[in-house]
Protein backbone atom coordinates (compact mmCIF):
# COMPACT_ATOMS: atom_id res chain seq x y z
CA UNK A 1 0.00 0.00 0.00
CA UNK A 2 1.21 3.54 -0.67
CA UNK A 3 0.71 6.91 0.88
CA UNK A 4 0.66 10.10 -1.19
CA UNK A 5 0.91 13.13 1.39
CA UNK A 6 2.83 16.09 0.05
CA UNK A 7 2.95 15.59 -2.93
CA UNK A 8 5.21 12.42 -1.97
CA UNK A 9 4.65 8.87 -2.18
CA UNK A 10 6.18 6.25 0.10
CA UNK A 11 4.86 2.40 0.21
CA UNK A 12 3.84 1.95 3.76
CA UNK A 13 2.52 -1.89 3.77
CA UNK A 14 3.26 -5.19 1.85
CA UNK A 15 1.36 -8.48 2.01
CA UNK A 16 -0.46 -10.65 0.04
CA UNK A 17 -4.47 -11.56 -0.24
CA UNK A 18 -5.79 -14.71 0.46
CA UNK A 19 -7.02 -17.24 -1.77
CA UNK A 20 -10.44 -16.99 -2.62
CA UNK A 21 -13.18 -18.95 -0.64
CA UNK A 22 -13.27 -22.15 -2.59
CA UNK A 23 -14.68 -24.56 -0.22
CA UNK A 24 -14.32 -26.55 2.71
CA UNK A 25 -11.38 -29.17 1.23
CA UNK A 26 -9.80 -26.29 -0.69
CA UNK A 27 -10.02 -23.28 1.78
CA UNK A 28 -10.68 -24.67 5.19
CA UNK A 29 -11.23 -22.23 8.19
CA UNK A 30 -11.29 -19.07 5.72
CA UNK A 31 -10.79 -16.94 8.78
CA UNK A 32 -7.52 -17.60 9.46
CA UNK A 33 -6.88 -17.02 5.88
CA UNK A 34 -8.20 -13.27 5.97
CA UNK A 35 -6.84 -12.64 9.55
CA UNK A 36 -2.52 -13.62 8.40
CA UNK A 37 -3.62 -11.90 5.35
CA UNK A 38 -3.64 -8.37 7.23
CA UNK A 39 -0.69 -5.78 7.19
CA UNK A 40 -0.25 -3.52 9.69
CA UNK A 41 2.13 -0.14 9.59
CA UNK A 42 2.21 2.68 11.03
CA UNK A 43 4.23 0.83 13.93
CA UNK A 44 0.81 -1.77 14.53
CA UNK A 45 -1.48 1.99 14.62
CA UNK A 46 -3.31 1.44 10.97
CA UNK A 47 -4.18 -2.01 9.01
CA UNK A 48 -4.87 -2.96 5.33
CA UNK A 49 -6.31 -5.58 4.09
CA UNK A 50 -7.14 -6.59 0.06
CA UNK A 51 -8.97 -9.69 -1.55
CA UNK A 52 -12.36 -11.27 -1.24
CA UNK A 53 -15.21 -10.72 1.09
CA UNK A 54 -19.26 -10.72 1.28
CA UNK A 55 -20.63 -8.07 -0.71
CA UNK A 56 -22.09 -6.03 1.96
CA UNK A 57 -24.38 -3.72 -0.16
CA UNK A 58 -27.99 -4.79 0.27
CA UNK A 59 -30.85 -3.50 -1.97
CA UNK A 60 -33.75 -4.77 -3.95
CA UNK A 61 -32.27 -3.85 -7.28
CA UNK A 62 -35.05 -6.10 -9.37
CA UNK A 63 -37.57 -4.35 -8.22
CA UNK A 64 -35.69 -0.95 -8.25
CA UNK A 65 -35.18 -1.11 -11.86
CA UNK A 66 -38.90 -2.24 -12.77
CA UNK A 67 -40.21 1.25 -13.09
CA UNK A 68 -38.94 2.21 -9.48
CA UNK A 69 -41.11 -0.07 -7.39
CA UNK A 70 -40.70 1.37 -3.75
CA UNK A 71 -42.49 0.40 -0.72
CA UNK A 72 -44.25 3.19 0.81
CA UNK A 73 -45.51 2.53 4.54
CA UNK A 74 -47.58 -0.57 4.89
CA UNK A 75 -47.83 -0.72 0.90
CA UNK A 76 -45.72 -3.73 -1.13
CA UNK A 77 -44.80 -1.83 -4.36
CA UNK A 78 -41.17 -3.38 -4.06
CA UNK A 79 -40.08 -7.32 -3.52
CA UNK A 80 -37.99 -6.82 -0.34
CA UNK A 81 -35.30 -9.13 -1.42
CA UNK A 82 -31.64 -8.59 -1.31
CA UNK A 83 -30.41 -8.55 -5.06
CA UNK A 84 -26.70 -9.07 -3.41
CA UNK A 85 -27.22 -11.75 -1.08
CA UNK A 86 -24.92 -14.60 -2.04
CA UNK A 87 -22.02 -12.35 -3.99
CA UNK A 88 -18.23 -11.53 -3.15
CA UNK A 89 -16.70 -8.60 -3.95
CA UNK A 90 -12.77 -7.89 -3.99
CA UNK A 91 -11.90 -5.76 -1.15
CA UNK A 92 -9.62 -2.50 -0.46
CA UNK A 93 -10.07 -2.32 3.56
CA UNK A 94 -7.54 0.42 5.69
CA UNK A 95 -7.88 1.53 9.07
CA UNK A 96 -6.17 4.60 10.61
CA UNK A 97 -5.94 6.24 13.71
CA UNK A 98 -7.93 9.49 13.48
CA UNK A 99 -5.52 11.50 14.84
CA UNK A 100 -3.49 10.81 11.42
CA UNK A 101 -6.02 12.25 9.15
CA UNK A 102 -5.39 16.28 8.77
CA UNK A 103 -8.82 17.10 8.25
CA UNK A 104 -9.57 21.19 7.79
CA UNK A 105 -12.01 21.83 10.64
CA UNK A 106 -12.74 18.47 11.39
CA UNK A 107 -14.43 17.08 8.57
CA UNK A 108 -12.69 15.11 5.45
CA UNK A 109 -13.87 14.23 2.12
CA UNK A 110 -13.56 11.06 0.32
CA UNK A 111 -13.89 9.60 -2.93
CA UNK A 112 -12.85 6.70 -5.22
CA UNK A 113 -11.62 6.56 -8.75
CA UNK A 114 -11.20 3.98 -11.55
CA UNK A 115 -8.74 4.48 -14.00
CA UNK A 116 -7.43 2.31 -17.61
CA UNK A 117 -5.57 2.76 -20.54
CA UNK A 118 -6.74 4.86 -23.32
CA UNK A 119 -6.72 2.65 -25.84
CA UNK A 120 -7.16 -1.28 -26.02
CA UNK A 121 -6.11 -3.09 -28.78
CA UNK A 122 -8.52 -6.60 -28.89
CA UNK A 123 -6.84 -9.56 -31.50
CA UNK A 124 -4.72 -12.78 -30.49
CA UNK A 125 -3.31 -10.86 -28.09
CA UNK A 126 -4.97 -8.02 -26.12
CA UNK A 127 -2.74 -5.17 -25.64
CA UNK A 128 -3.43 -2.03 -23.71
CA UNK A 129 -1.59 1.18 -24.44
CA UNK A 130 -2.03 4.94 -24.00
CA UNK A 131 -2.22 7.36 -21.26
CA UNK A 132 -4.16 6.64 -18.02
CA UNK A 133 -7.81 8.37 -18.21
CA UNK A 134 -10.27 7.92 -15.48
CA UNK A 135 -13.57 6.16 -16.73
CA UNK A 136 -15.53 5.89 -12.89
CA UNK A 137 -15.79 7.91 -9.92
CA UNK A 138 -17.82 7.48 -6.94
CA UNK A 139 -18.23 9.93 -3.73
CA UNK A 140 -21.71 9.73 -2.52
CA UNK A 141 -23.58 6.71 -3.20
CA UNK A 142 -26.28 6.59 -5.74
CA UNK A 143 -25.15 9.60 -6.96
CA UNK A 144 -24.40 8.30 -10.30
CA UNK A 145 -27.36 6.01 -10.74
CA UNK A 146 -30.49 8.41 -9.14
CA UNK A 147 -28.88 12.08 -10.04
CA UNK A 148 -26.73 12.31 -13.26
CA UNK A 149 -29.00 11.55 -16.55
CA UNK A 150 -27.72 8.55 -18.77
CA UNK A 151 -26.64 10.52 -21.66
CA UNK A 152 -23.99 12.44 -19.26
CA UNK A 153 -22.44 9.66 -16.90
CA UNK A 154 -19.53 8.70 -19.29
CA UNK A 155 -18.54 12.71 -18.73
CA UNK A 156 -19.94 12.99 -15.61
CA UNK A 157 -17.63 9.50 -14.54
CA UNK A 158 -14.11 11.10 -16.39
CA UNK A 159 -14.55 14.26 -14.31
CA UNK A 160 -13.17 15.31 -10.93
CA UNK A 161 -15.90 15.56 -8.28
CA UNK A 162 -14.82 19.60 -7.83
CA UNK A 163 -16.51 19.94 -11.36
CA UNK A 164 -19.88 19.35 -10.07
CA UNK A 165 -21.24 22.87 -10.63
CA UNK A 166 -21.77 21.88 -14.18
CA UNK A 167 -24.32 19.28 -13.62
CA UNK A 168 -25.82 21.43 -10.36
CA UNK A 169 -29.32 21.71 -12.27
CA UNK A 170 -29.05 17.87 -11.58
CA UNK A 171 -29.41 18.44 -8.09
CA UNK A 172 -31.94 21.20 -7.56
CA UNK A 173 -34.50 19.71 -9.90
CA UNK A 174 -34.05 15.84 -9.42
CA UNK A 175 -35.04 13.80 -12.06
CA UNK A 176 -36.16 10.89 -9.82
CA UNK A 177 -38.73 12.97 -8.22
CA UNK A 178 -40.53 13.68 -10.87
CA UNK A 179 -40.57 10.00 -11.95
CA UNK A 180 -41.56 8.86 -8.68
CA UNK A 181 -44.31 11.40 -8.82
CA UNK A 182 -45.31 10.76 -12.26
CA UNK A 183 -45.55 6.75 -11.37
CA UNK A 184 -46.80 7.51 -7.47
CA UNK A 185 -48.25 10.49 -7.62
CA UNK A 186 -46.20 11.03 -4.00
CA UNK A 187 -45.59 15.01 -3.97
CA UNK A 188 -42.26 14.76 -3.64
CA UNK A 189 -40.69 18.31 -4.25
CA UNK A 190 -39.48 18.25 -8.30
CA UNK A 191 -37.68 22.10 -8.00
CA UNK A 192 -35.41 24.30 -5.89
CA UNK A 193 -34.13 21.38 -4.14
CA UNK A 194 -31.13 22.84 -2.08
CA UNK A 195 -31.19 20.24 0.35
CA UNK A 196 -29.85 17.74 -1.55
CA UNK A 197 -27.01 20.39 -3.05
CA UNK A 198 -26.12 20.29 0.72
CA UNK A 199 -26.12 17.13 1.65
CA UNK A 200 -24.20 15.78 -1.34
CA UNK A 201 -22.36 18.79 -2.57
CA UNK A 202 -21.28 21.25 0.39
CA UNK A 203 -21.85 19.02 3.18
CA UNK A 204 -24.63 20.16 5.68
CA UNK A 205 -24.38 22.99 8.32
CA UNK A 206 -23.08 21.92 11.62
CA UNK A 207 -23.18 18.48 10.36
CA UNK A 208 -19.98 18.14 8.10
CA UNK A 209 -19.87 21.48 6.00
CA UNK A 210 -16.83 21.70 3.81
CA UNK A 211 -17.68 25.46 2.06
CA UNK A 212 -19.38 26.62 -0.82
CA UNK A 213 -17.43 24.67 -3.36
CA UNK A 214 -19.20 21.87 -4.95
CA UNK A 215 -18.00 18.52 -5.05
CA UNK A 216 -19.49 15.22 -4.96
CA UNK A 217 -17.00 13.57 -2.01
CA UNK A 218 -18.45 11.67 0.76
CA UNK A 219 -17.85 14.12 3.57
CA UNK A 220 -16.89 12.64 7.27
CA UNK A 221 -17.39 14.71 10.57
CA UNK A 222 -14.47 13.48 13.04
CA UNK A 223 -15.73 14.81 15.73
CA UNK A 224 -18.74 13.36 16.04
CA UNK A 225 -18.74 10.68 18.42
CA UNK A 226 -19.15 6.87 18.15
CA UNK A 227 -23.23 5.94 17.20
CA UNK A 228 -24.08 3.18 20.30
CA UNK A 229 -26.95 1.96 18.85
CA UNK A 230 -26.72 3.29 15.34
CA UNK A 231 -29.73 3.66 13.21
CA UNK A 232 -30.12 2.38 9.66
CA UNK A 233 -31.45 5.25 8.47
CA UNK A 234 -28.18 7.74 9.57
CA UNK A 235 -28.83 11.09 9.84
CA UNK A 236 -32.52 11.32 9.08
CA UNK A 237 -33.47 9.19 11.89
CA UNK A 238 -31.33 11.74 13.84
CA UNK A 239 -28.44 9.38 14.19
CA UNK A 240 -25.52 12.10 13.26
CA UNK A 241 -22.38 9.40 11.82
CA UNK A 242 -24.72 7.76 9.78
CA UNK A 243 -24.40 8.58 6.21
CA UNK A 244 -24.67 11.44 4.59
CA UNK A 245 -22.05 12.16 7.65
CA UNK A 246 -20.00 9.41 6.35
CA UNK A 247 -21.21 6.33 5.19
CA UNK A 248 -21.16 2.77 7.44
CA UNK A 249 -21.30 -0.64 6.29
CA UNK A 250 -25.15 -0.86 7.58
CA UNK A 251 -26.29 2.69 6.45
CA UNK A 252 -29.87 1.74 4.22
CA UNK A 253 -28.12 3.71 1.64
CA UNK A 254 -31.01 3.34 -0.85
CA UNK A 255 -33.55 3.95 1.71
CA UNK A 256 -31.99 7.45 2.74
CA UNK A 257 -31.63 8.66 -0.99
CA UNK A 258 -35.46 7.53 -1.88
CA UNK A 259 -36.58 9.12 1.24
CA UNK A 260 -33.86 12.13 0.93
CA UNK A 261 -34.82 12.95 -2.82
CA UNK A 262 -38.85 12.51 -1.58
CA UNK A 263 -38.53 15.72 -0.02
CA UNK A 264 -37.63 14.46 3.74
CA UNK A 265 -35.38 17.73 4.67
CA UNK A 266 -38.24 19.73 2.84
CA UNK A 267 -40.97 18.14 5.64
CA UNK A 268 -42.04 16.14 2.68
CA UNK A 269 -41.68 12.88 4.78
CA UNK A 270 -42.43 10.18 2.44
CA UNK A 271 -41.61 6.47 4.52
CA UNK A 272 -40.27 4.92 1.29
CA UNK A 273 -37.85 2.18 0.72
CA UNK A 274 -36.91 -1.21 -0.71
CA UNK A 275 -38.02 -3.72 2.00
CA UNK A 276 -34.61 -4.76 2.16
CA UNK A 277 -33.46 -2.92 5.81
CA UNK A 278 -29.45 -4.84 6.23
CA UNK A 279 -27.19 -7.20 4.59
CA UNK A 280 -28.20 -11.37 5.20
CA UNK A 281 -25.08 -11.61 6.32
CA UNK A 282 -23.68 -9.98 10.16
CA UNK A 283 -20.79 -7.72 10.09
CA UNK A 284 -17.45 -8.90 11.84
CA UNK A 285 -16.57 -6.93 14.85
CA UNK A 286 -13.02 -6.83 13.96
CA UNK A 287 -11.15 -5.64 11.12
CA UNK A 288 -11.72 -5.57 8.36
CA UNK A 289 -15.95 -5.92 9.50
CA UNK A 290 -17.02 -7.06 6.20
CA UNK A 291 -17.99 -10.99 6.38
CA UNK A 292 -16.41 -13.91 4.83
CA UNK A 293 -17.59 -14.74 1.64
CA UNK A 294 -19.54 -17.81 0.81
CA UNK A 295 -17.49 -20.61 -0.77
CA UNK A 296 -17.70 -21.73 -4.41
CA UNK A 297 -18.29 -25.21 -2.96
CA UNK A 298 -21.67 -23.54 -1.28
CA UNK A 299 -22.81 -22.29 -4.66
CA UNK A 300 -25.18 -19.32 -3.32
CA UNK A 301 -26.24 -17.82 -6.67
CA UNK A 302 -26.15 -21.40 -8.73
CA UNK A 303 -29.55 -23.47 -10.17
CA UNK A 304 -30.46 -25.97 -8.17
CA UNK A 305 -30.84 -29.31 -10.17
Amino acid sequence: MTRIAKGKSTVVARGTTPPNNVGKRSTPDYRSLTTKSIASFDGGASRAFAGQRDDPFFGDIGAIFDLVAIRKGTGNMGGGKDFFSGYGVHTFAVQVPIAGLAAKNGTIGVWASVDRRKVTTRGATTRDSGAWVQVNRLGNPLVNEVIIPTGLKDRWNALQPWSESEFRKYYTEPILAAVINKLYKLGAPETGRDDLVAVLLTGVPKLNFTGPKLADVLRLNLGIPVTKSPSRLGVLAGDNQGWPNGRRLGDDVIDIAEQAVGGFLKGTKLPLGDGVNADDVALLDAFPYVADPKSGFDNTKGQQK
